[in-house]
C-alpha cells in the first residue's frame, strides 16, 4: 500500500465549498475517472464519519448518545 494513490491526492479546498472545510478530510484523491473520494463528518467530529465519491456518501460509522445507554462500564 505504499504510495498507493501516488500523486493523486489534491487539497479539499478544490473539490468543496470553502465555507465547509472542517467538516471535510484535509486531501481528496482523484481517481483515473475524474470522480473524488474525501471523508466527511457533519458535527466535526468522529461520531458520523462518511466516505464521499463523487455524489454518493457511504457511512463508516454512527454513534449516538443512547446506542451506548444501559451499557455497564
Amino acid at each position: 500500500m505504499i504510495d498507493r494513490f501516488g500523486s493523486n491526492f489534491v487539497p479539499i479546498e478544490d473539490v468543496v465549498d470553502l465555507k465547509q472545510l472542517g467538516h471535510y478530510s484535509h486531501n481528496a484523491v482523484k481517481f483515473g475517472t475524474g470522480e473524488y473520494g474525501y471523508l466527511h463528518t457533519p458535527d466535526w467530529t468522529l461520531r458520523t464519519f462518511s466516505y464521499v465519491r463523487n455524489d454518493m456518501m457511504y457511512r463508516l460509522f454512527s454513534f449516538n448518545a443512547s446506542s451506548s445507554a444501559g451499557i455497564a462500564q
